[in-house]
């Protein structure tokens, strides 16, 4: 997707910063999963690949470049592909959704209108044609990088 259609020396500068990020984790943790906070990740991606810095921005995306809006997120491998990690927060919007607490399917709809909602004033705000997750998941001594589309998620469906 993304990683895989950038210049070899930007993909190459970015696996030397996350190798690097995880070599001098065992500073400050003893974990076995390298420690990469979210804001470092923002910004070594954004360094590595020539790309706009979004994240402070509140929005879907973090990063820019050209047309393409890249979400980055970090999770950790909790055990066999398992993670539960959030993606988006909608506690300023707790009061849209309260009232269906009793009912899931009302309140699986709401929120899934919030979120496509987010996504889609990402997507004016920053004037993108595309968006996408780039995911780097700490595993046991390694990152793994994920990258999927960010896509609306259709309600009827």
């Amino acid at each position: 997707m993304f990683i895989t259609t950038q210049p070899k020396h930007n993909t190459e500068k970015y696996i030397k910063t996350l190798k690097s990020l995880g070599a001098i984790s065992k500073l400050f943790s003893d974990s076995e999963n390298p420690y990469l906070g979210y804001r470092v990740a923002e910004n070594a991606f954004c360094l590595c690949f020539d790309a706009e810095n979004l994240a402070r921005a509140d929005t879907s995306v973090d990063a820019k470049k050209g047309a393409t809006g890249i979400g980055i997120k970090t999770f950790l491998d909790v055990k066999g592909g398992v993670s539960l990690q959030k993606i988006a927060e909608f506690n300023k919007a707790r009061n849209l959704y309260k009232n269906y607490l009793e009912d899931p399917v009302k309140l699986v709809r709401e929120i899934t209108n919030l979120r496509n909602k987010r996504i889609q004033l990402a997507k004016d705000i920053h004037d993108l044609d595309f968006l996408m997750y780039h995911s780097i998941i700490r595993g046991k001594g390694k990152f793994y990088v994920v990258e999927e589309v960010m896509e609306l998620i259709n309600i009827e469906n």
